[in-house]
């Protein structure tokens, strides 16, 4: 059972405008760990007041929930007015609002003794510091943050600037240039360009004076040299290929790389041929551009369809029958787009439509796991799986579904998310294949 937002009456502070607003009061880790990420970023039950546009934030009890570490905290904070009796009251309620959202395999003991917390800033830190992140981590964060603003004041002195890296090359790590990329992605809205220029430009100064700047620009020298290979690879097979059909999956799978250098590469190559190839040649190029124009019309098509698809959800009082009769537009397309309007609702502070496109983006990837094929619920299933043991229990309860179709596509998803650097789910989806393959041959 799904834990439910609670409605509650709040008064805006700023202008005395009254609003109902969703709470949430249960954060568990597992089920939804968007939550738990808006907690730590101080963003949970933050709401932006319709009238004035002045954001809020709503004092309330919250109750976080771990199962995987067997985790239960208690936010209390002091100033929500609540007395000895409200409190116990209060956490009885959430905490059997968790139990029954539970199965009863997991309803353990330690859900009878949640650990009290006052502050929000407290909870934030036990949490933290049970998922590996200590507090000296979290110190050397907050001076890195400190440099940036230090290091920003003095870009503009060259001199200063190398001597405020040379006195802090232990915070100059990976991290800090992870932690800077992040903050410019953060600030690219229209009110803070300017703040992300200056930051870019911070960046771009300190790659040559830094060990781990240097690494970048190596790496991206590298990246740069694959690109071109790339393109004379595909380049060289587009000129060579035999059939429409190799031109037409060539050129879709080899679009990205298709620029202005590209087409000149090709159109001296026709320069320099004899007059029969470079007859050919330049009846490829015609070919090339426009299967290039039409692939190209087709994706604007479905791009404006599921950009379509969005606004009607998003001005939808009740999404359930549009998502129903939409289902074939829940892809990756779609989800992108879902994706990429959330992100820029945040950077904007538009509460209430950040809270809109959770829901939609929850239960439309609802709606297509219940309605993807059994081997793709099947594969989902066992990556849900914590041990080797229950993936062992899905594997033996599903041995009919465990044939080419199921090998092919996790073994093409391991490659996919390898190269994508998520290594865990990757190895994850190796052994799934090792175990698979026993349980068949052993058939």
């Amino acid at each position: 059972m799904a834990i439910t937002q609670q409605l509650v009456s709040v008064k805006c502070p700023f202008c005395g405008h009254q609003m109902s607003a969703p709470v949430d009061s249960i954060i568990d880790a597992e089920q939804r760990p968007d939550l738990k990420v808006r907690f730590l970023q101080g963003q949970l039950n933050v709401f932006q007041c319709p009238r004035c546009g002045n954001a809020m934030g709503l004092t309330t009890p919250i109750l976080y929930h771990d199962g995987s570490k067997q985790l239960l905290f208690c936010l209390t904070p002091a100033n929500a007015n609540l007395r000895g009796a409200d409190i116990q009251k209060t956490i009885g309620t959430l905490t059997n609002a968790l139990m029954n959202s539970l199965p009863p395999e997991k309803r353990k003991a330690y859900l009878f003794q949640p650990r009290m917390f006052l502050t929000a800033e407290s909870m934030a830190e036990a949490i933290l510091e049970a998922d590996g992140i200590t507090k000296e981590m979290i110190a050397a964060q907050k001076a890195k943050i400190a440099l940036i603003d230090e290091l920003l004041q003095a870009r503009a002195d060259q001199e200063k600037l190398k001597s405020l890296v040379t006195q802090n090359k232990a915070l100059l790590d990976a991290e800090f240039f992870q932690m800077l990329s992040s903050l410019i992605a953060a600030a690219r809205t229209e009110p803070q360009r300017k703040a992300a220029q200056e930051l870019t430009d911070l960046y771009i100064a300190l790659l040559p004076l830094t060990e781990v700047g240097q690494e970048i620009l190596k790496a991206e020298k590298q990246y740069r040299e694959e690109i071109i290979a790339a393109k004379d690879e595909l380049l060289r097979r587009l000129v060579a290929a035999q059939d429409d059909a190799e031109v037409e999956e060539l050129v879709r799978v080899g679009r990205p790389y298709m620029d202005y250098a590209f087409f000149q590469d090709l159109t001296a190559q026709i320069e320099a041929a004899p007059p029969k190839e470079a007859q050919r040649l330049t009846r490829r190029r015609e070919q090339i551009l426009a299967i290039a124009e039409r692939q190209d019309d087709e994706l604007k098509k479905a791009l404006q369809e599921r950009a379509d698809l969005l606004r009607r959800l998003l001005q939808a009082a009740d999404i359930e029958a549009i998502l129903q009769e939409s289902l074939p537009l829940l892809d990756d397309t779609f989800f992108s787009i879902l994706s990429a309007n959330l992100q820029q609702a945040a950077q904007t502070g538009q509460r209430n439509a950040v809270q809109k496109l959770r829901q939609i983006g929850d239960r439309a990837m609802q709606l297509v796991r219940d309605n993807a094929p059994p081997v793709i619920k099947l594969v989902n299933r066992l990556m849900e799986t914590r041990t080797a043991e229950e993936t062992e229990q899905v594997l033996k309860e599903n041995l009919d579904q465990i044939g080419p179709e199921f090998f092919e596509m996790v073994d093409a998803l391991a490659d996919e998310l390898g190269e994508m650097g998520q290594t865990a789910a990757s190895q994850q989806l190796q052994d799934i294949i090792q175990r698979a393959e026993a349980l068949v041959g052993g058939k």
